[in-house]
C-alpha cells in the first residue's frame, strides 16, 4: 500500500507570512536602534563596538556594523548554529532600516528633551530590539549573525538565553569602550537590561530556541502539543527506533500519522520485526521529517500500543484517509489489509523534541 504524503511541499519557513515577520522584526529592531541614538545617552553595546572599530580604522560605521556581523556570522556557525537567508538579510537591512529613519529626520530634536523621556526613549528602544529579535528569529529564516551566537551559546552550555545575551553584550561594550566608542547610561540600561526583555518577547511570542536543552525534550504542553499535531498532520516521512531482543536498536522507515485522539499511528505487518520487537519492549522513539525541508523534524518518545485485526480495521481506514484521501475501492482495501495482517501501531505523545524552525 503506498501512501502519498499530503499537506503543503514547503515548510513554514519558507512561507510569504515568515518573510513578513522577518521584514516586521528588523524594522522594529532598527527602530529600537534608532531611539537609542536619538536619545543621545549612549548606545546598546554592539553599536559602541562598532563605533570604537570605526574611531582606530578607516571604516565608516555601517561597514564596521558589516564586517562584525560577518565575524560574528563565522563564529556562530562554527558553534552549530546554521545560518538561513534571514541572516544575511538581517546583516543588510538593520544598516538600510536604520539610516533610513536617521535620513528621514525623525526623532532628531528626541536629544534636547527632558531626562525622563529620554530615558524612556532608550528602555523603550529596548523593547523593540527584544521584540524584533523574537519576531525574526521566530520566522524560521534564520537569526541575526548576533542571535546565531547567542542562540549556539545557550544550546551549548544549557544556559538561559537571558543570561548567555546580557553576558554577550557585557563583553562587546567592554571591548567597544576599550576602543573608544561612545557609551553612556543608555549603554548600561541596554546591556543588562536586553537579556531579559528578550526573555520575555520569546515567551510572549512563543519561541523556541532551536537545539536547546530545554526544548529538545519536554512533555508536550499546550500549545507545543498542538504544533506537533499540526505536523504529524502534514508531515508523514519518519523513522521509527525499537529495541531488539538483543539489547541493540532498531530503526525502520516508516509513514506516520495522527488520530483522532492525538495519537501517532503507524500501519505494518503482524510479522514484523519493529512489531515483534514493541510487542516485548513497548518504547518507541520516532524522528518524523518535513516531507518538503529537510531542516525541520519531531522527535517524539511513547509507549506504543499495537492494535490487532479486526479492531485495527477501522483505525487503519482513518489512518489512510489522513494520509492520502479516498480510496478508489474500500472493499479492496479491507481485504488487502486482511491478507498483509496489518496492525495499527499507536504511540501517546509522552515526550516531544520539535525542532520546527529550520
Amino acid at each position: 500500500m503506498a501512501a502519498t504524503a499530503s499537506g503543503s511541499i514547503l515548510g513554514r519557513a519558507r512561507s510569504p507570512l515568515a518573510w513578513v515577520r522577518l521584514l516586521s522584526g528588523l524594522w522594529l529592531f532598527a527602530t529600537g536602534v534608532v531611539l537609542g541614538l536619538r536619545s543621545g545617552m549612549g548606545v546598546g553595546p554592539w553599536d559602541v563596538l562598532h563605533d570604537g572599530i570605526r574611531q582606530v580604522t578607516p571604516l565608516s560605521f555601517g561597514v564596521a556594523t558589516i564586517v562584525v556581523g560577518l565575524v560574528v556570522l563565522v563564529a556562530g556557525a562554527a558553534a552549530g548554529v546554521r545560518p538561513g537567508p534571514g541572516t544575511l538579510v538581517n546583516m543588510v537591512l538593520v544598516g538600510v532600516f536604520s539610516d533610513a529613519m536617521l535620513a528621514s529626520g525623525v526623532g532628531a530634536d528626541l536629544r534636547s528633551g527632558p531626562v525622563p523621556l529620554r530615558l524612556g526613549a532608550v528602555l523603550l528602544g529596548v523593547a523593540l530590539v527584544a521584540a524584533g529579535s523574537a519576531l525574526y528569529i521566530g520566522a524560521g529564516l534564520g537569526s541575526g549573525p548576533r542571535d546565531s551566537l547567542m542562540l549556539a551559546l545557550s544550546a551549548r552550555t544549557g544556559v538561559r538565553v537571558g543570561v548567555v545575551r546580557a553576558l554577550i553584550e557585557g563583553t562587546v561594550l567592554l571591548g567597544g569602550f576599550l576602543l573608544g566608542g561612545s557609551a553612556g547610561v543608555g549603554t548600561i540600561l541596554f546591556a543588562f537590561g536586553i537579556g531579559p526583555a528578550v526573555e520575555v518577547a520569546f515567551k510572549l511570542l512563543r519561541v523556541e530556541l532551536p537545539g536547546s536543552r530545554r526544548a529538545r525534550w519536554e512533555a508536550p504542553k499546550e500549545p507545543c502539543a498542538n504544533c506537533v499535531r499540526e505536523f504529524l498532520a502534514d508531515n508523514h516521512r519518519a523513522v521509527l527506533v525499537t529495541r531488539r531482543s538483543d539489547g541493540g536498536v532498531q530503526t525502520s522507515p516508516v509513514t506516520i500519522g495522527i488520530d483522532g485522539d492525538g495519537m501517532a499511528v503507524i500501519s505494518s505487518r503482524e510479522t514484523a520485526y519493529k512489531v515483534r520487537n514493541l510487542r516485548r519492549d513497548p518504547s518507541a522513539t520516532v524522528c518524523v521529517m518535513n516531507d518538503g525541508f529537510f531542516g525541520r523534524w519531531v522527535q517524539l518518545e511513547g509507549r506504543a500500543a499495537i492494535v490487532p485485526l479486526p479492531e485495527a480495521m477501522e483505525p487503519l481506514v482513518d489512518y489512510y484517509r489522513r494520509i492520502s484521501g479516498e480510496h478508489p475501492d474500500w472493499d479492496e482495501y479491507r481485504r488487502a489489509m486482511e491478507q498483509q495482517r496489518r496492525v495499527l501501531i499507536r504511540i501517546p505523545l509522552e515526550r516531544v523534541g520539535p525542532n520546527l524552525m529550520g
